[in-house]
């Protein structure tokens, strides 16, 4: 601070005492003496003054130099230096990636001071780019001022229309008359009639009939497929178990066979047996 500030010579200082001497009331009065004693009593308050800035700027300098010094080893690291081996896989990459200049040149002064790689980098501008800000929509404005409507805007809306009658599903009135006379009589609505559970007469010939017929279009079905797996090429891989398949559909129709063929004879005993009685 006191480096760059004025330092006024004796010339001027003995022309500011003189200056204060003459604004004083009585200036007559004072002698040369009196102006002397002045000018000593001003320039030596003012050396020491000057003195002791330049005592407080140099241990201030000498403080900031140690601490500057001292602070050296902590603030300046030893940058970490990549090896040439490194450089030069890194020189290869960006030119099989096909880098631009500027990115290439990113990364050069990253290597070159030891600094961390960029994770991404802008094609031309180290910058990331400004994404636009999204604005939200507040919506219409509403009013929440009270007002009154006018009677053409009452009768706008669906307020006064009236819903129309939809009947409900008409009623059997025999039916439920029927029901009322149940419960004042037992004290319980009347149960329907469960359905008959009668078997026909003839249900099991009509299972055996549908089964012969099932086994004949089982047969009929492997048969064809055996066909097609010929015409293909492939009939050796599916001969043996389409012609065991087929031996058990034949065994079942012969059993089949035999069961209608023993219930013939015995339908045909009774017969012979009714007509041989007088």
């Amino acid at each position: 601070m006191t480096e760059n500030r004025h330092i006024p010579d004796h010339h001027h200082l003995f022309s500011a005492c003189v200056l204060y001497v003459d604004l004083q009331p009585g200036h007559i009065h004072h002698s040369l003496a009196t102006l002397w004693r002045l000018y000593n009593n001003v320039t030596t308050r003012y050396f020491a003054w000057t003195a002791n800035g330049k005592s407080k700027m140099e241990r201030m300098k000498n403080g900031t130099a140690q601490e500057t010094k001292c602070n050296k080893g902590l603030w300046d690291c030893p940058r970490f230096k990549y090896s040439k081996e490194t450089q030069e896989l890194l020189q290869v990459m960006m030119q099989e990636s096909r880098l631009t200049t500027f990115q290439q040149r990113h990364i050069n002064n990253q290597l070159k001071t030891g600094g961390t790689l960029p994770v991404t980098c802008h094609p031309t501008s180290s910058t990331t780019p400004v994404q636009p800000e999204l604005r939200i929509s507040k919506g219409p404005v509403l009013s929440f001022r009270s007002q009154k409507r006018r009677a053409e805007q009452c009768s706008a809306g669906d307020n006064y229309t009236r819903e129309r009658f939809r009947p409900s599903a008409t009623r059997d009135l025999e039916k439920e008359k029927r029901r009322l006379q149940n419960i004042f009589a037992t004290g319980q609505e009347e149960t329907p009639p469960l359905p008959s559970r009668t078997r026909p007469a003839n249900r099991t010939e009509d299972t055996e009939t549908d089964r012969f017929q099932e086994i004949l279009n089982e047969i009929e079905e492997r048969r064809q497929f055996l066909e097609d797996m010929n015409a293909l090429g492939k009939g050796n891989q599916y001969h043996h178990i389409i012609n065991s398949e087929i031996s058990q559909k034949i065994r079942e129709l012969e059993v089949i066979d035999r069961v209608r063929s023993e219930e013939l004879k015995r339908i045909e005993g009774k017969v012979q047996k009714a007509e041989e009685q007088p």
